[in-house]
C-alpha cells in the first residue's frame, strides 16, 4: 500500500510533542469542527480508521461559543485567502492525527497483556499469534483463554481464528476460550457485539451477556471430543457429540460401527436401555461388525439380554442365533425363544458339545426338561 504524501512527510518531520500541542491549540481556535470534517473528505487515500480518529478529535474541540478569537494574523486575511488557510489547516490536522500509521504486526501470545496499535488490548493465557496490521489484526488462537478489549469506533477490523470458527470484531470486550482437549471454542461477551462463524457452517451474532460455542466440523474430531467427554464422566455431552459425529460424513479411520459401540457404552451409563437395543440393532447392520468379532459378541450378549427382559423375543432371536454356536448359555436361551419344538430340540442337541463342566450339564438337562414340559 503506497503511503499518502502527508504520511511520508509525517515520518520525515517527526514533530516534537510541544509543537503538536501548539498546533492543536491554533486549530481549535482557527477552524470550526464542522469545517474540518467537511474539508477532511477532500483529502485522498486516508484509511477510514484514520478518519475516525480525526472525527473523535474534532468532536472534542471547543464549541463555537467557547472558541477563542482568531489570532491577528488570521483575522487580517482577505476572504480569498481564507479557503486556502482552511485547506492547509485541515491538512495540518490530518498530519497530526495520522502520526499513528498502519504497520505490520507479528506478536506471539502466551501470558500477559499486549497492546496492538491504538485501541486494541489483548490479555492472553494460553497460546496464539497476532499477524496482519495494527488496523487489521489477524489473531490465531490455539488454546487457553484470550480476553479482547477493543475500543468502539477505533476503526480496527479484528479477526480471531480458532480450529472451530472465526470471530469478527468491530469494537467490544469479550473472551475467547479454546479447549484443545475437548476441541471447542467458547466466546463470552462483556459488551458490544461480535459475529461468530463456526467451521460447521453455523453462525451466531452475540451481544452483551451472551455466549456462543463452536464445535468440531469433522466426524474424526467430533468422535475424539466424545471419547474425551466420556472419560471425564460427562456422558450426556458425550452422547450429544457422538450423535453429531454420526450425522457428519464419515472419513478416514472413523467407522460408524465404532461410534455406535461407544454410543452403547454411554447409553448404558445413562441407563437408557431402549436406546441401547436400537443402537445394537443398528450396529449389527454395519459391514464393519466383522472387523471386531469380540466387540460384536459383547454387544450381542447385552442386546439379547435387554430384548429378553423386555419380552421382545423376535428381537433377541437373531442375536442369539449368532451367539449359540460358541455359548452354552445363549444356546439354551435360543432354544427357549424358538417356538417350534423340533427346532428347539435341534439347538439343544448342538449345545451338548459346549458342555465342559457339571454345572453346564445341569443347565442343559434343565433346558431339556422345560422343552418336554411345553
Amino acid at each position: 500500500m503506497t503511503d499518502h504524501r502527508l504520511q511520508q512527510f509525517a515520518r520525515q518531520t517527526a514533530a516534537e510533542p510541544e509543537d503538536v500541542a501548539r498546533l492543536e491549540t491554533r486549530l481549535d481556535a482557527a477552524l470550526p469542527p464542522v469545517d474540518i470534517s467537511r474539508l477532511l473528505a477532500t483529502l485522498p487515500e486516508i484509511h477510514p480508521a484514520q478518519v475516525a480518529r480525526l472525527q473523535r478529535r474534532v468532536a472534542r474541540a471547543p464549541s463555537a461559543g467557547s472558541r477563542r478569537r482568531l489570532p491577528p494574523l488570521v483575522s487580517g486575511l482577505t476572504p480569498r485567502l481564507v479557503p486556502t488557510l482552511a485547506l492547509c489547516a485541515a491538512a495540518a490536522a490530518a498530519l497530526v492525527m495520522l502520526l499513528p500509521l498502519e504497520r505490520d504486526v507479528s506478536v506471539a501470545l502466551s501470558a500477559g497483556q499486549v497492546e496492538i496499535g491504538d485501541g486494541l488490548r489483548l490479555t492472553a493465557s494460553g497460546a496464539g499469534q497476532v499477524t496482519g496490521t495494527t488496523l487489521r489484526p489477524e489473531i490465531t488462537w490455539s488454546r487457553g483463554l484470550l480476553r479482547v478489549d477493543q475500543e468502539p469506533d477505533a476503526g480496527i477490523e479484528t479477526r480471531i481464528q480458532t480450529a472451530e470458527g472465526t470471530v469478527s470484531v468491530l469494537g467490544t470486550v469479550f473472551t475467547v476460550k479454546r479447549d484443545s482437549e475437548l476441541l471447542s471454542t467458547v466466546v463470552e461477551m462483556t459488551r458490544g457485539s461480535v459475529l461468530l462463524r463456526c467451521k460447521d457452517g453455523s453462525s451466531h451474532t452475540l451481544g452483551a451477556g451472551q455466549s456462543g460455542v463452536c464445535l468440531p466440523a469433522t466426524a474424526t474430531q467430533m468422535a475424539t471430543r466424545a471419547t474425551r467427554l466420556k472419560e471425564r464422566g460427562d456422558h450426556a455431552a458425550a452422547l450429544a457429540s457422538l450423535d453429531r459425529a454420526l450425522e457428519l460424513p464419515q472419513e478416514g479411520r472413523v467407522y460408524t460401527a465404532g461410534l455406535l459401540a461407544v454410543r452403547v457404552e454411554v447409553l448404558h451409563q445413562l441407563g437408557r436401555d431402549a436406546e441401547i437395543l436400537e443402537t445394537i440393532q443398528r450396529y449389527r447392520g454395519e459391514a464393519e461388525t466383522q472387523d471386531d468379532p469380540d466387540r460384536w459378541f459383547e454387544l450381542a450378549r447385552l442386546g439379547a439380554a435387554l430384548a429378553l427382559a423386555a419380552g421382545e423375543r423376535d428381537v433377541a432371536r437373531p442375536m442369539l442365533t449368532e451367539l449359540a454356536p460358541t455359548s452354552l448359555e445363549h444356546a439354551i436361551w435360543l432354544a427357549e425363544c424358538t417356538e417350534a419344538s423340533e427346532q428347539a430340540a435341534a439347538v439343544l442337541e448342538r449345545a451338548a458339545s459346549l458342555v465342559s463342566e457339571p454345572a453346564g450339564q445341569a443347565a442343559l438337562t434343565a433346558a431339556w426338561a422345560r422343552l418336554e414340559a411345553r
